[in-house]
């Protein structure tokens, strides 16, 4: 199983995971809807399916500039994923970013510096989605669960 997760923008935050294992995160900046584009392709190539793409789904919150961005690579991740049959999800930006607290990602060692608050974001996502989302992939979950339990003090 294959995750990748965007919290998508002006910068857009990326967070990637594959069997069990966080294993990249980055962030894209100024006009990248090709960098977008080619980072999607580039994770395809590598490791096995199914393979789920989740994204911060746009919530309109009266700035057109941001708005406007956020479609345009919303379009993209939406797009690809649909090309190549893969599930899509959407998430609410509150969803992640209440439940998943610094302090979660740092038990379990996701922990994304705020150099790259955006990629923090989308490991929020990636995160949250594993815990909420993904109940086809228990033994994913109990993994994140246990690692939190053991560590979160």
């Amino acid at each position: 199983m294959k995750a990748i997760a965007f919290d998508p923008g002006g910068t857009t935050g990326y967070a990637m995971y594959e069997d069990g294992r966080f294993y990249k995160h980055g962030e894209l900046t100024g006009v990248h809807h090709l960098a977008l584009y080619d980072l999607l392709r580039d994770w395809q190539r590598t490791g096995e399916g199914p393979y789920y793409v989740i994204y911060e789904r746009f919530d309109n919150r009266n700035t057109d500039f941001a708005s406007l961005v956020s479609l345009e690579y919303i379009g993209v991740i939406k797009m690809f994923a649909q090309a190549n049959q893969y599930y899509g999800v959407p998430q609410g930006s509150a969803m992640a970013k209440d439940f998943v607290t610094n302090d979660k990602l740092k038990a379990v060692n996701w922990y994304v510096p705020y150099k790259q608050p955006h990629a923090l974001d989308a490991t929020r996502h990636l995160f949250y989605w594993i815990i909420n989302g993904s109940h086809m992939y228990d033994e994913y979950r109990d993994k994140l669960l246990q690692q939190l339990k053991v560590n979160l003090k």
